[in-house]
């Protein structure tokens, strides 16, 4: 199964060029908002202003929970953008100079004995069809000044003042122009910081700071952190490393190996979280890299007590950086309604293999009891199967599942 969010890329990046159904919902709706707006003598737009709005504009407008869900859906958009509004100018007299789609400025600067009606109008001559340069330079701040001085105005004052959409040319909503800005700041939300779930590998920062992967570098063997990934590329990362190990004895050779498994483990699961949907797993890339280099050290030792069958050397399972034989996950859960608390558990050795697993009702009242109780009693099964070091990881809401916070 491929994912929703790859076919809906485009062609020439893999996709199929489907349109998301959130997306395209939001801009169709978007449109119907603004034909209420730009066409208020129809019979539409006359009955939804004499249910939800008799007062004020459709702009102003403000869903109350008792309105229709459908209303409150046309009104209430998560992205602003779909709203925003910009003034054509005709005489100025259906434009307050507080109006939300108009320049803002300190309420005190309103208080000009030369604005009479507190509408635009007051900023044009209308006798030379021009604006009050003076007086608008007495109230707005010069950024400002320079746009409203700018903006062209009717010389007959046959035309009406008429909000326009701010992103298109034309003024006219069109569906497909909000659809590429709400794809365009969907994407924008997914640096690496922000979501687990992309990993962005055209900064220069090797892994860019997000939960998942502070998560899987610090539960990891390796003795590395998070920390020094800021402001450094992959290249400078790598050769640092290299220079310090210059004399490749067995010892570096095996950290070497350690650390690039590691980082492949990392991309290896990004691929599978961008393109097959996977929902990221620290545990896993931690479970999965250390079963990697275990198996590399078997292989890489057979091969010495091959060439020196005399020496007997023993595969060696001890961990780089650190000391452990299992992960055990552990987690709560709690029905409030029904008052009823349970804990689970499941521990697995270096190579990913399950070794234990259980779960049982408890009489703790809340989650964080559950599962304290979750932990002791793994621990005790883990040391009576002679397991004498283990790293927990506990079980947390969201995306990235579990965090690593000791050893026992």
């Amino acid at each position: 199964m491929i994912h929703w969010d790859k076919l809906c890329q485009n062609r020439n990046k893999g996709g199929l060029g489907f349109k998301k159904f959130n997306l395209m919902n939001q801009a169709m709706l978007a449109k119907q908002f603004w034909r209420i707006s730009h066409n208020p003598q129809s019979l539409l737009a006359k009955t939804f202003k004499a249910k939800y709005f008799p007062h004020c504009s459709i702009h102003e407008c403000v869903p109350k929970p008792h309105h229709s869900w459908f209303w409150r859906n046309l009104i209430q958009h998560d992205n602003p953008k779909l709203k925003d509004g910009r003034w054509w100018i005709g005489n100025g007299r259906d434009i307050p100079l507080k109006h939300s789609d108009w320049f803002n400025c300190p309420s005190h600067n309103l208080q000009n004995p030369n604005l009479i009606t507190g509408k635009v109008a007051d900023l044009i001559n209308h006798n030379s069809g021009e604006w009050k340069a003076d007086l608008v330079r007495s109230i707005y701040i010069a950024t400002q000044c320079s746009k409203i001085l700018s903006i062209p105005i009717s010389k007959t004052g046959a035309v009406s003042d008429k909000i326009l959409w701010k992103h298109s040319t034309t003024g006219q909503h069109d569906v497909r122009t909000a659809y590429k800005i709400l794809l365009k700041d969907e994407v924008s939300k997914f640096p690496f910081q922000d979501s687990p779930h992309h990993i962005q590998t055209e900064r220069k920062s090797l892994l860019p700071i997000c939960f998942f992967i502070v998560l899987s570098l610090d539960g990891s063997t390796l003795a590395i952190h998070s920390s020094d990934f800021n402001n450094i590329s992959v290249q400078a990362w790598l050769k640092n490393i290299i220079l310090r190990l210059r004399q490749l004895d067995q010892e570096r050779m095996e950290y070497l190996c350690s650390i690039f498994t590691f980082l492949w483990t990392i991309w290896k699961h990004r691929n599978m979280v961008t393109h097959d949907g996977k929902t990221p797993n620290p545990t896993e890339v931690i479970l999965t890299a250390q079963s990697l280099i275990c198996r590399f050290k078997e292989a890489f030792e057979t091969k010495i007590n091959h060439d020196r069958p005399n020496k007997g050397i023993q595969p060696n399972h001890q961990n780089i950086g650190g000391c452990w034989d299992l992960i055990i996950k552990i987690a709560g859960a709690r029905k409030a309604r029904q008052k009823r608390t349970s804990f689970a558990y499941e521990a697995s050795n270096l190579q990913g293999r399950t070794m234990f697993s259980g779960c049982a009702s408890s009489g703790a009242s809340t989650i964080t009891a559950a599962t304290q109780e979750a932990l002791v009693v793994s621990a005790v099964k883990a040391k009576g199967l002679v397991y004498n070091t283990a790293k927990f990881a506990l079980k947390v809401p969201g995306p990235c599942c579990w965090v690593h916070p000791a050893f026992a």
